[in-house]
């Protein structure tokens, strides 16, 4: 069943950063929640908390969800609108906003990414072939964020910060498994109403 109040949760993002550590206050509408829960619930808890880690920071409600296809086909939208925390669009590097990623993900453009095959870099089972997984789901996010009426600019920075989090801890454990489950939890948020045209 869908509520559709809003609970606000704190998430102390403990793990250490180049950025520093990043204390977010959480908006979750229990609407996205529950269908994360139900899409992702033969993940486990593991699916569960990395929603937590990656939900909507405090004041970003996101009204846009538009895929990874709409995207590639309509790039005129891939752009951080009134946003000014991170400034980007379709021919922005990868680089720019995961400046970890591996060399080959990070020369592609925004729009090289979504429009590549998901192999460009490696295979899904790589950490390259991951990243490109999840990034192609990150940044409907962040177009969907920048989108959004109003715009969601926190929603888009804490994204970008998400990610990058989530690339540095798989990277340091050569683990994949993160980058996979993150970009499963974006999926589902990118699924619903797309109102660009």
């Amino acid at each position: 069943v869908r509520n559709p109040y809003t609970f606000l949760l704190l998430s102390l993002l403990a793990r250490p950063h180049r950025h520093g550590c990043i204390l977010q206050t959480m908006l979750v509408d229990t609407s996205e929640l529950s269908g994360i829960m139900h899409q992702d619930l033969h993940h486990g808890l593991l699916g569960l908390l990395f929603f937590l880690g990656a939900a909507l920071p405090a004041a970003a409600h996101v009204t846009q969800h538009c895929t990874v296809g709409f995207y590639k086909n309509h790039p005129q939208f891939l752009n951080s609108g009134t946003c000014t925390n991170f400034v980007f669009n379709q021919s922005t590097l990868v680089s720019a906003l995961f400046p970890d990623v591996d060399p080959c993900v990070g020369a592609l453009t925004l729009l090289q990414l979504l429009q590549g095959p998901t192999t460009v870099c490696g295979t899904g089972d790589t950490i390259p072939g991951a990243e490109i997984i999840l990034l192609r789901q990150a940044i409907s996010r962040l177009g969907n964020a920048a989108n959004s009426s109003p715009p969601s600019c926190d929603a888009l920075f804490g994204t970008i910060h998400k990610v990058n989090a989530t690339i540095d801890e798989a990277i340091s454990i050569d683990n994949r498994d993160e980058l996979i489950v993150l970009s499963r939890v974006y999926d589902s948020l990118n699924q619903g109403v797309c109102t660009l045209h």
